[in-house]
């Protein structure tokens, strides 16, 4: 998957991003890679994003969680610990596209939408207001 350029960011912001990706890509299409030194391995691709949580103590993730289904009735959820680092790519229309998590350890994981989230999903005002504008 090709993503960038990549924003980080700050851990005070961690579960507000986290929740709008999943806002924006809950039931999509989504693929995931994890990467260790120079080795790249696909673990999930075309999978529908379920879920996303952050375990918070004291403001300290201790771990970023998501859960992908896959049909018919499979579930991969896929946790990493000690996150150091939340990075987003977003596409030129400012959708989020790309989720890296980076770990102690340098294991990085990243969460790609296979398609491109509909305005409506991020943007505030609904199709039907701006018909009305």
């Amino acid at each position: 998957m090709t993503a960038g350029p990549f924003e980080d960011i700050p851990r005070s912001r961690w579960p507000s991003v986290l929740d709008s990706f999943l806002c924006q890509h809950r039931g999509c299409p989504m693929s995931l890679e994890v990467t260790r030194e120079q080795h790249t391995s696909v673990e999930a691709h075309e999978l529908c994003l379920e879920a996303l949580s952050t375990d918070l103590r004291n403001l300290r993730p201790r771990q970023i969680s998501f859960a992908l289904i896959e049909a018919p009735s499979g579930r991969l959820i896929h946790s990493i610990s000690s996150p150091l680092h939340v990075r987003l790519s977003r596409t030129p229309g400012r959708a989020d596209e790309t989720l890296e998590i980076e770990s102690q350890g340098g294991l990085r994981t990243r969460l790609s939408s296979s398609t491109t989230a509909l305005p409506e999903r991020f943007d505030p005002i609904s199709v039907e207001e701006l018909v009305d504008l």
